[in-house]
């Protein structure tokens, strides 16, 4: 009797589970729980935005057989008429519009996702997404807060509906990304075929503000086909190829192809801004973070990371002096300067250069040709990146060929923040044929150098916002130079001036300066800063005054008069 009672409780318990599951799949399958699902979604976007923004669901299909909900046709748009209510000062600096083809949510409860607070699901997948963001001025001021929602903030948008939300995986395929700016049919920024998988994702009191998940995972994979974007009033585009970002405990981003392009080519780009003006050309083909932190950078347009590596990167600056110059005052414009004047806190410990090329090429004015100094096999470290109060000096080393022979030692000292600019730099290079500075000499100063032993130059110097004071050793033999005029008809463009080159090697020039030839190895330089020049420029002047110097040619130069030389 026994056996019989428990085979009808457990016919009974079959018989009931079954009836359930009947009745709910019918349920589910009604579009009474497919409307309750989509007002339910618009409701939690609506109070997740503070009512600015609308979500739209062309389909909602929930499968009670597989566990699944799909929402298909979606799209996330600004509430035109909330935006036209708000202050300018309210008005947020971006807004964004998302289409997506395709959401589907795996493995879920449709039953606890409408009748509980906390949601558990195995997966969810969004397909296909087109995000477009717009950039709108605005009249607030910079001190005044930007209304944009802030990650860190969304729990606190959806608690009162929501107590949790646990997604084992968030995957996004292959979605397009696209910035406007003020101008709304002007596309500013590019990102193409982006894809992320964010695991263990958890959105509750205790993920608030946790600053070791990004986005709230506790594991990221982002990948990026391509990004492009113009910078500096449309002058150039940022672009790479690849970005792949891995972040788990910590956090790897490695970028293949980063290029700052200029978009006008060499003739014509001071042309188009009407002065002079250092136009740079860079390329990297690898550029690798670690630890960089996302969560800073998304929620308060930090960058911090611990190191960086840049390998076999090309620099190149281009100076047209067929230009108009630029009368523009440069002080405060030094390198650590301007790292001190960005919006945006910054801190990178380390930086790692590798096999790195830097050229600069300059067009004479009188010549019309172009001068060239270049450093292959640039190595070095960059030490303290940082404009943070209180973060001590910037230290860069670094060393490299010069015109791809001479070895060159460098180090670079920039305090952070100083009142007037100050830094220092030294450096030594080793012995070379003085005839490989004819890439510089004859365009630019119409010099050719036949022959010059440089047995060392050395330079130490500090400098500041005015002025540079520098101590320079200039070691050589040997020296035999021609003085050159243009000459059309000449295959080089030049012919020797015999006069003048006569005077020179004969008259004016110091043949040697060797150590124990008793005569000053060290001189003392102080160069008076033309403020419209650059950073650089003081540093080449005050070593260039003391090698004019040593070799006998120290009352001589455009700009005689801001050198003294002792």
């Amino acid at each position: 009797m026994r056996k019989n009672i428990l085979l009808y409780i457990l016919i009974g318990i079959l018989i009931l589970g079954l009836g359930t599951y009947l009745f709910l799949k019918s349920y589910f399958k009604s579009s009474n729980v497919e409307r309750r699902l989509s007002q339910r979604i618009e409701k939690t976007v609506h109070e997740a935005t503070g009512g600015l923004y609308k979500i739209y669901i062309n389909k909602t299909e929930v499968d009670i057989d597989n566990l699944s909900v799909t929402l298909r046709d979606i799209h996330f748009a600004i509430d035109s008429s909330v935006l036209k209510t708000l202050r300018p000062a309210d008005i947020p600096a971006n807004t964004v519009d998302i289409v997506l083809k395709k959401l589907e949510i795996k493995n879920v409860d449709a039953y606890k996702l409408l009748t509980e607070k906390g949601v558990d699901l195995r997966k969810i997948l969004l397909d296909d997404a087109t995000i477009k963001m717009y950039h709108f001025d605005s009249v607030k001021k910079k001190t005044e807060v930007d209304t944009t929602i802030k990650i860190t903030t969304l729990y606190d948008k959806i608690n009162k509906d929501i107590s949790s939300i646990r997604i084992d995986t968030l995957s996004l395929h292959n979605a397009s990304f696209a910035y406007y700016g003020t101008n709304q049919h002007y596309k500013e920024t590019d990102v193409n075929r982006i894809s992320a998988d964010l695991f263990n994702v958890l959105i509750d009191s205790t993920t608030r503000g946790n600053t070791d998940r990004f986005l709230y995972s506790s594991d990221a994979r982002i990948y990026v086909d391509s990004f492009s974007m113009p910078l500096s009033k449309a002058m150039y585009k940022l672009s790479l190829a690849k970005l792949y970002v891995q972040i788990k405990g910590k956090t790897i981003t490695t970028i293949k192809d980063l290029k700052l392009h200029p978009l006008y080519d060499k003739d014509d780009f001071a042309k188009h801004l009407g002065h002079q003006i250092d136009r740079f050309d860079i390329r990297a083909p690898e550029f690798t973070m670690d630890n960089f932190d996302y969560s800073e950078f998304l929620n308060n347009r930090s960058i911090l990371a611990d190191k960086i590596l840049l390998s076999d990167a090309h620099i190149e600056v281009y100076q047209d002096r067929t230009a108009p110059p630029n009368n523009k005052s440069k002080v405060g414009g030094y390198p650590h300067q301007l790292l001190s004047k960005l919006d945006v806190p910054v801190r990178v410990p380390y930086i790692k250069v590798q096999n790195a090329t830097v050229a600069y090429k300059e067009k004479s004015a009188d010549t019309k040709k172009v001068g060239v100094i270049s450093f292959t096999k640039v190595n070095g470290d960059i030490n303290n990146l940082s404009n943070i109060e209180g973060s001590g000096v910037m230290n860069i080393a670094i060393t490299a060929r010069f015109m791809g022979e001479a070895p060159l030692d460098a180090h670079f000292v920039f305090p952070n923040n100083p009142a007037n600019g100050e830094f220092k730099v030294s450096g030594k290079f080793g012995a070379f044929d003085g005839k490989i500075l004819n890439q510089v000499t004859i365009p630019l100063g119409e010099v050719k150098i036949n022959s010059a032993n440089i047995k060392l130059l050395s330079f130490n110097m500090t400098a500041n916002d005015t002025r540079s004071n520098g101590k320079i050793t200039f070691l050589y033999d040997n020296v035999d130079i021609e003085m050159l005029k243009r000459d059309t008809s000449s295959p080089t463009g030049f012919k020797k001036r015999g006069f003048i080159t006569f005077l020179a090697n004969k008259i004016l020039l110091k043949k040697k300066n060797k150590a124990n030839d008793n005569r000053p190895d060290v001189v003392n330089v102080q160069y008076e800063r033309d403020v419209t020049k650059s950073m650089f420029n003081l540093i080449w002047k005050t070593i260039f005054y003391g090698i004019k110097e040593q070799v006998g040619a120290g009352g001589m130069g455009k700009d005689k008069e801001r050198a003294t030389v002792k």
